[in-house]
Order: structure tokens, then C-alpha cells, then sequence
């Protein structure tokens, strides 16, 4: 009998090449002093410049890193080295512009985190029954974190609700963690989340891991206060336990790329809290 075999399909996806990140830099800032300044941090921080062959996280970067090098209010050796504070600076400067505009934006990004948390398994588009099951109300806040767009699939068009990027959406999942007033066993959920085979949670750990390092709560502190001891002592003991785990098992591919996810949760974390162990943090 003849073997029926699925056919394949090859297509390759273009980003930036070299020229074209530093062209998208130079027209996203009107400052070409900026630019300049924002290609050297690039060039010297080998996390964030693989980011910029992805133009989606050219205009993150752009949003991010800009205000540091544009404004004389803050020290530029603050500027964000790891992903998880890059977007703890977007966040920062989202709520720096449209915080004002409502009375507790701890509690709405309580409940957005909520629902970005349920998204990130299931959907990345939301509807108004998802705004009002999570006690959501459209607003210009609410619109420094979502996009609105009309649906044409269905007869009468409706507006859908999206995060600008998957990984915003799962960042403020991540963010969503470290304001729960009572966190509970958090690791639990960090336990299951960890054991998905099929890695849609995985940016989610990394940002959970890099937010309970106070370098990257730092940006967020103005609005939110310190994190709870209570939270990033759980996630950094929940680390501890994986990674010792993950050593102890035999080594396959399967192992090796977790134990792999395993060191870029601890890259966020951020190395210099290395130099001892983790479990005695």
C-alpha cells in the first residue's frame, strides 16, 4: 500500500535585517540624538538587540527605552536590561500618562491581569462579556492597555478587545500575580502553568520569575508599592524547586529545553543576584 503523507508547507517569515531596525528607530523618534543613543543601549545589551530583528518589538522598544534617553528626569543607568523590565517600562509609562484618569489603577489591573491570565491559554481576543465577567468598564485607562476593533465576522459588527502584542498580554498576566492582596500558594499555579507541554506559558514564567527581582518592580513601585515579601519569596522558592528538580532528572531533549527555560527564569531574575545562592535570597 501506498503511504499517504501530509503534505508540508515551507514559508519563510522576514523581520528587520540591520539597516531596517535602525531606519525604524530614526523615523520613530524625531531626536536623532535619541536614536543614536537607543542603538548603542541595543547594540550593548545582547538580550534586548535580538528583539529588534521583530518590528512588533521595535515599537515596544521605541516606546520603552525613548523616554530615558529623551528626558533629563531620569539616570540612565536605570534603563531596563532584561525583558521583564523593558516591559515593566512600558506599563510604567502607560500609567504615567493615563493613571489620573482613574481613582485605583491597582484594582483595574487586578482584574485586566485576571482576565489577560484566563486569555493566555484560551484567547487573545475578548469580548464585552469578558470585559463584564471580569468587572471591566471601557475607558481611556482601560485603552492604554487594549485595542479596540470592530468584528466583521458576525452580522452585526461589535467591537472585539486585543492587547497590542501576545507578549503585553502576558506580562500584565504576570503583573496581575504581585497585586493580589492575598496570593495564597501561588506556586501551585506556577506548578501547573510549568507543566503545559505545549510552552503557552512560558513567556508568562519568565515575567512572573523577572517580576519578584526588585530591579524590575522597581518601575512600578510609584504606582503599586513594593510587592508583597509574601509573593516573590514564594516564586523564588517555587525556582528553587524546579531547578533543582529539573537537574536531578535525566537528560533528553524534552529535559534539556526545560531546564533551558529553566536558566532564562533565572536570566530575568537577573545574574548579579547570582553570586549566592538562589535559596538564599
Amino acid at each position: 500500500m501506498l503511504q499517504v503523507h501530509p503534505p508540508y508547507v515551507w514559508a519563510e517569515i522576514l523581520g528587520f535585517g540591520d539597516e531596517e531596525w535602525k531606519k525604524y528607530f530614526n523615523k520613530f523618534f524625531e531626536d536623532q540624538k535619541v536614536a543614536a543613543a537607543v542603538f548603542k543601549h541595543l547594540e550593548e545589551n545582547e538580550i534586548l538587540f535580538t528583539m529588534c530583528y521583530n518590528p512588533s518589538y521595535c515599537w515596544i522598544l521605541g516606546l520603552s527605552l525613548g523616554p530615558f534617553f529623551a528626558g533629563k528626569d531620569r539616570k540612565q543607568q536605570q534603563v531596563p536590561r532584561t525583558i521583564t523590565q523593558l516591559y515593566s517600562c512600558y506599563i510604567y509609562n502607560i500609567l504615567e500618562h493615563h493613571g489620573r484618569e482613574i481613582e485605583n489603577p491597582r484594582d483595574v489591573l487586578l482584574k485586566l491581569g485576571e482576565m489577560a491570565f484566563a486569555g493566555v491559554s484560551e484567547k487573545i481576543v475578548f469580548r464585552n462579556g469578558d470585559l463584564i465577567q471580569y468587572n471591566l468598564q471601557p475607558s481611556q485607562f482601560l485603552s492604554g492597555f487594549l485595542m479596540e476593533l470592530l468584528d466583521r465576522d458576525v452580522s452585526v459588527q461589535s467591537v472585539v478587545y486585543t492587547f497590542p502584542h501576545l507578549t503585553i498580554q502576558e506580562f500584565v498576566a504576570a503583573l496581575a500575580q504581585f497585586l493580589i492582596p492575598d496570593p495564597g500558594d501561588i506556586q501551585k499555579l506556577l506548578s501547573e502553568a510549568h507543566r503545559q507541554k505545549d510552552g503557552r506559558f512560558e513567556i508568562f514564567l519568565r515575567f512572573v520569575s523577572g517580576l519578584s527581582s526588585p530591579r524590575s518592580a522597581w518601575f512600578l513601585e510609584k504606582f503599586f508599592g513594593q510587592f508583597l515579601h509574601q509573593t516573590t519569596r514564594q516564586v523564588i522558592d517555587w525556582m528553587k524547586m524546579c531547578f533543582e528538580r529539573q537537574i536531578e532528572k535525566p537528560q533528553n531533549e524534552t529535559s534539556k529545553r526545560t531546564l533551558l527555560n529553566m536558566l532564562h527564569y533565572c536570566l530575568n531574575l537577573r545574574i548579579n543576584y547570582w553570586r549566592k545562592p538562589l535559596w538564599d535570597l
